[in-house]
């Protein structure tokens, strides 16, 4: 009887044995399904990513590219600019170095009216009328400026 007890225990250990061998199996083969769902999940999620950094890269090389299109258009602006500046004090220098030379002209014109008008001798100036009688007959209209 000891025999057929141990051999019933032993069958009912085996069976039990493998009653939790195959509840073992049925679990690990769930979570390998589920480690399976999982990693296919993530992969999907990683390809949506990767597709994103994708559209968000090519996103940032249009933005890079429009960016430096503007700032050469707005470089040639300012360039364009600065040599029309360049262009205008270049006329201005010129026209302000004209109006000296005037000036000078005007006041060395005037310098040697009034030398002439004071070497003249006093028998041959006409002051009346504001006319001077050069040496050789002409007359010249004068306004002296003051003396000084």
């Amino acid at each position: 009887m000891t025999i057929l007890s141990l051999a019933i225990g032993l069958g009912a250990w085996l069976v039990a044995e493998g009653g939790w061998r195959a509840t073992m199996s049925t679990r690990m083969d769930n979570q390998a399904g589920a480690v399976e769902r999982l990693a296919g999940s993530l992969t999907e999620r990683l390809a949506k990513l990767e597709t994103g950094q994708v559209a968000a890269t090519q996103a940032v090389l249009v933005a890079r590219a429009e960016a430096r299109t503007d700032a050469d258009r707005i470089l040639g602006e300012v360039r364009s600019l600065d040599r029309e500046v360049v262009t205008q004090r270049t006329r201005l220098d010129a026209h302000e170095k004209a109006q000296e030379a005037a000036e000078d002209l005007q006041n060395r014109r005037l310098e040697a009216l009034r030398d002439l008008v004071l070497r003249t001798p006093p028998g041959r100036r006409q002051t009346a009328g504001n006319t001077l009688e050069l040496p050789d007959g002409i007359l010249v209209p004068v306004q002296l400026p003051p003396a000084p």
